[in-house]
């Protein structure tokens, strides 16, 4: 699997749901079957012959389409219906849809196949066809609810259409037959449109043995003929839609059991197509979030599908790459509150508690939490502020004390991170970007490594590695393996450990001086396998093999450095220790002989200097230093340059500057003697005191200016707090 692309490969009708109303009573989850066969057995028993008018009214996402297709299900074997599903929003302007829904009728009619259908469907297109030039000059009536009808009346007693509604009205008396159009999305049309709906159903369209049911939000309605025309001073829209409605009912509402178990139906279904099976602790904490925080948001199906549809974008590409349950309910904050997703996405330190590890929100700091937060509530009555406050605090537990709760400690970050959970610094980006960064690695990738490390040699391990190791992720892979030292077999960790050994390469040291490099994280874990080697001789020649065989040279150099910090469990013997460090020192000693270790390894020659003289003897670590550098200034002012170059973070003159060169100054000792090293600038530039008095590097080469500087240090030595690194 690629990492973010999830392995699903399902077609769109297999996972996400396109929001398709029902048609079938076995598919109704939400208890609208008896209300649609109540109206479709009042249609099917209809005696009076004139037309009527329904309306199936409610809001967006309320199903009302599905009730629909229900009542059309529910006559199906009523043989004297003939039924007609028109969608007007289909049409690009009024002429085609005037066309199109007598075309539509017609189709039906012939492909009903009853005695007389044929004339029928003749004569309803003749009609049409009469009627679409008509249209012309009715869409400019002046159109208000109390001369709409009356206007229109007029310029149909001009068209002489009577005939034709005569001829209709009888082909269907004497097939007995009744025709039952349904017409949906009234409120999907602009205001033109909705107003020639009306006037079909009412004047042009009102055959006899004829019923009508429209399904439209009543207050969308209302709203798109109130914004274009200004409503008579007889009545108002509302009065003017009863006058073409006979029979306005409201969709049933949804109960709240069953909408709670229609959301959770359309959430297993989501999971069992992602392949993802919740297991009893991580079901009670997402019920827990459910019923706290996303259920006062769940006010309709269609919100419930929206959802489904979220989890089934998001779970199989994050799957087993975070907690399912957070992405799950990080999911629901986006579908119910996406005011608040957006505020969390845009905030990650403030969410994370990323610098809550050394103090707590207090005073204008939290009231400036407060008000990040507040904003994501916008627009949220009390009950959903409560809700939403609720699912932040279970997801971003560090932002309790922005609340007033209590504060976490630094482990549980680590517990967090354990858990993929989204409140750890190094998962939340994955919730939010469903993909896994180049800088990060594939927690499926990485357990597949692990799966194939007991079969393998611990070189092809060490390929293994350099497929998932790249440029800026090795301290990921160095935490990945940290969690799960305490798990792993006593057999793989010795292979993982010599893999990472001679890995070396693949994690960076660019600060020498700092503990939380790359390389001495990676130094930290092997020391960590070791120490999970039971067998005191085993434990013994992995760490020898480490240190002996770990490549390059300076990374072996770290892990014997973490050899030595003490253990809560011995790693080997203080005795065991200095017998390898001084096989390692030799190794050093050989690898020196080959090249100036300065210009082969830069800084890190530094601290292999200093394991030589510490293993095996200061004389040999002095005599090679001399050597290397009484004919060659320049590596001269490269040996001087790793103890002199100031560190970063440190200003001069300070008491921490003045330690620090102190310090820098004794690892020098350690390993040569400094006075030599000022014997060979002396050869190159002289005993006199006004050679070093100006060490301003504007008034010579950089090299020039280091040796005369550490001349200058050197001397300054005899004179106390004279050390500021000027």
């Amino acid at each position: 699997m690629e990492p973010g692309t999830g392995e699903a490969k399902q077609s769109q009708d297999e996972t996400y749901d396109p929001d398709s109303p029902i048609d079938n009573p076995s598919q109704d989850k939400l208890e609208r079957w008896a209300f649609a066969k109540r109206i479709a057995n009042c249609i099917a028993n209809i005696i009076d012959e004139r037309s009527l008018v329904f309306g199936i009214s409610g809001k967006w996402g309320e199903g009302k389409t599905s009730v629909l297709k229900l009542i059309h299900h529910a006559l199906l074997d009523e043989n004297q219906i003939i039924r007609i599903w028109y969608n007007p929003w289909q049409y690009k302007d009024e002429i085609q849809l005037l066309r199109s829904f007598f075309e539509t009728i017609a189709d039906v009619c012939t492909d009903s196949d009853f005695a007389g259908s044929d004339k029928l469907a003749k004569a309803l297109r003749m009609y049409g066809n009469v009627l679409a030039p008509f249209s012309f000059s009715l869409a400019h009536i002046t159109f208000n609810p109390s001369s709409f009808f009356l206007n229109t009346a007029k310029e149909l007693s001009n068209v002489k259409l009577s005939d034709k509604q005569r001829e209709i009205e009888g082909y269907l008396r004497k097939a007995d037959k009744r025709l039952v159009v349904f017409i949906d999305d009234l409120d999907r049309l602009d205001v033109n449109e909705i107003c020639l709906v009306f006037k079909l159903v009412k004047l042009l369209a009102k055959f006899a043995c004829t019923t009508y049911i429209l399904a439209f939000d009543y207050h969308m309605v209302t709203d798109a003929l109130s914004s274009r025309y200004k409503p008579g001073l007889d009545y108002s829209w509302g009065e003017f839609i009863e006058k073409i409605v006979q029979v306005q009912l409201p969709i049933p509402k949804v109960s709240h059991s069953a909408l709670r178990e229609f959301f959770l139906s359309e959430v297993e279904q989501a999971l069992e197509t992602a392949g993802i099976k919740l297991d009893e602790q991580q079901e009670i904490r997402f019920m827990d979030g459910f019923w706290h925080g996303l259920e006062v948001r769940v006010k309709t199906p269609r919100l419930a599908k929206r959802y489904r549809n979220a989890l089934l974008h998001a779970m199989p590409i994050l799957k087993d790459e975070v907690d399912p349950v957070d992405l799950m309910l990080l999911e629901g904050v986006r579908t119910f509150f996406p005011i608040l997703y957006d505020v969390i996405r845009d905030n990650k330190k403030l969410f994370i508690g990323f610098e809550l590890e050394l103090s707590d929100y207090k005073g204008e700091e939290k009231e400036g939490a407060q008000n990040v937060i507040e904003a994501g509530f916008a627009g949220l009555n009390a009950m959903e502020k409560k809700a939403a406050n609720s699912l932040i605090r279970r997801l971003f537990p560090r932002t309790e004390p922005i609340f007033g709760g209590p504060r976490y400690s630094a482990d549980f970050g680590e517990i967090w991170a354990n858990g993929k959970r989204v409140a750890s610094q190094e998962y939340f980006d994955r919730y939010f970007s469903y993909t896994i960064s180049k800088r990060d690695i594939s927690d499926v990738e990485f357990s597949n490594f692990l799966s194939v490390i007991h079969k393998k040699y611990y070189a092809d391990i060490a390929v293994e590695i350099k497929t998932l190791v790249k440029e800026h992720n090795a301290e990921i892979f160095t935490d990945k393996v940290r969690r799960i030292v305490e798990t792993i077999a006593p057999e793989d960790a010795e292979r993982l450990a010599m893999a990472i050994s001679i890995s070396g390469d693949l994690f960076p040291d660019p600060l020498a001086d700092s503990l939380r490099s790359p390389a001495d994280l990676a130094g930290m874990v092997i020391s960590d396998m070791i120490e999970r080697i039971p067998w005191a001789n085993a434990r013994l020649a992995l760490a020898r093999n480490v240190i002996l065989k770990g490549c390059p040279i300076w990374f072996a150099n770290i892990c014997l450095r973490w050899l030595r910090v003490p253990a809560e469990s011995s790693r080997i013997t203080e005795e065991e220790e200095r017998t390898i460090g001084q096989a390692f020192a030799g190794r050093i000693r050989d690898e020196a002989s080959r090249a100036p270790l300065v210009k082969e390894f830069g800084r890190q020659a530094r601290f292999l200097l200093f394991t030589w003289a510490r293993y095996r003897s200061k004389e040999e670590t002095n005599e090679y230093i001399l050597k290397m550098t009484e004919h060659d200034s320049s590596v001269l002012a490269k040996f001087i340059e790793m103890y002199f170059v100031w560190p970063i973070g440190i200003p001069r003159g300070t008491k921490s500057s003045s330690a620090h060169i102190g310090q820098l100054f004794n690892e020098m000792k350690a390993v040569v003697d400094p006075g030599k090293l000022v014997d060979l600038i002396y050869g190159l530039f002289g005993e006199d005191d006004k050679n070093y008095e100006s060490t301003y590097i504007e008034e010579q080469s950089y090299e020039k200016w280091l040796l005369l500087k550490f001349v200058s240090f050197y001397r300054s030595q005899s004179k106390p707090n004279v050390i500021d690194g000027e």
